[in-house]
């Protein structure tokens, strides 16, 4: 067999950082427990990165052809799915507040959550006692569960930020006014 040196080794290395630098998410994560720091990296990174230590040229770039070509099906299979950062952030806002946001799926390598969300009130109502619904520009819906908005109703258009309170607890702050305690519906 007859193997032809590519005219551009670095090309291929170039490809393969690309590849190891995407983030590399597999279905079906245990619930987040205590004990997990972070999600283990998948099988077909793992073994493409041990690519890099093989010190001869011909058998390294056989080796990274060979498990691109397992990484390429476990993505194509849905076995492995790859996301750039800015669509798991988006994933992280989207499940704010919601306990799906627990899961280490939405909770970054280093294990830290999102702690707040900024946005714009789309739609808003009372409940029959009085206490507000904001449904966000995100889709998401939060009810105020405890405070006064204080000063002027809240109105539709207005800038909103959800944040972490203690013990799992949310807070909202509508255009700078005092914040409200909120819950998540969905």
């Amino acid at each position: 067999m007859d193997m032809q040196k590519p005219a551009n080794v670095n090309s291929t290395a170039a490809c393969m950082t690309a590849a190891c630098m995407a983030v590399a998410l597999t279905i079906g994560f245990a619930p987040h427990t205590a004990a997990q720091e972070k999600p283990e990296r998948p099988a077909a990174l793992s073994e493409l990165i041990e690519c890099r230590s093989i010190t001869d040229n011909t058998e390294r770039l056989a080796c990274y052809d060979a498990k691109v070509a397992q990484f390429d099906q476990a993505e194509s299979s849905g076995e492995l799915l790859i996301a750039e950062k800015k669509v798991v952030d988006q994933a992280r806002e989207d499940v704010f507040g919601l306990k799906a946001a627990d899961n280490p799926l939405f909770t970054g390598k280093n294990g830290a959550q999102l702690s707040e969300l900024s946005s714009t009130i789309k739609s808003l109502s009372s409940n029959r006692s009085g206490k507000w619904i904001f449904e966000l520009e995100n889709g998401s819906v939060w009810q105020q569960t405890g405070g006064k908005v204080g000063g002027r109703r809240p109105k539709v258009g207005q800038n909103i930020v959800i944040s972490r309170g203690p013990l799992g607890s949310f807070k909202a702050v509508v255009e700078n006014r005092p914040f409200i305690k909120v819950i998540r519906l969905r």
